[in-house]
């Protein structure tokens, strides 16, 4: 369905990449660590929303009522939760973050057209099978993870950067030969 819709959007809108200008303000030196005002936003932009997520899943009605829904649908709906309307504003939510990961993503690359971000769609789903699936926690985890072994990879001298992605793969890999239910699955 991806593809449908990525190469629709294509043909209608164009196979021409969307690129601009935009000051990445200021570098900040720590160490070896060289980052931009740009790059430093996008992080804490990612630790507010992975805040925000936490305290929505841990600490609201509606993220008990998300959790309840999505461990038993049939359940949560004899116990009262509207499942139907729970499901409605978890796709918005969802909708709601793809959108800023969007922005982020432009932001950083300064560059893009309908098919840059396939690459880190596999890179997503190593994250949540990393983190073991149906685990929020452990998806954010795993993304952390999978984001350190590509960027710290492509540091190291006998690694080309070109194939830091096949290391996220590679700990993907060893990981599910260890623990085949991700770094926070439950052991069935």
């Amino acid at each position: 369905m991806t593809l449908i819709i990525e190469f629709g959007v294509q043909a209608l809108a164009g196979g021409t990449a969307v690129s601009y200008t935009m000051s990445t303000g200021p570098t900040f030196k720590a160490g070896g660590l060289v980052l931009t005002l740009v790059q430093v936003i996008i992080m804490i932009i990612a630790v507010l929303v992975m805040l925000g997520v936490h305290v929505l899943l841990r600490y609201t009605k509606l993220g008990k009522a998300m959790r309840a829904t999505a461990a038993n649908r049939n359940l949560a709906r004899n116990c009262g939760i509207r499942t139907g309307r729970v499901i409605t504003v978890t796709w918005a939510l969802t909708g709601a973050l793809c959108g800023l990961a969007g922005t982020v993503f432009a932001m950083d690359a300064g560059s893009f057209d309908a098919t840059a971000t396939d690459l880190f769609l596999v890179l997503i789903l190593a994250a949540v099978f990393l983190g073991g699936p149906g685990q929020p926690y452990g998806a954010m985890l795993g993304a952390v993870v999978i984001g350190l072994a590509t960027e710290v990879s492509a540091s190291l001298p006998f690694v080309q950067a070109d194939y830091k992605y096949v290391i996220a793969f590679v700990v993907l890999l060893v990981m599910l030969g260890v623990r085949p239910t991700g770094l926070l699955g439950e052991r069935a």
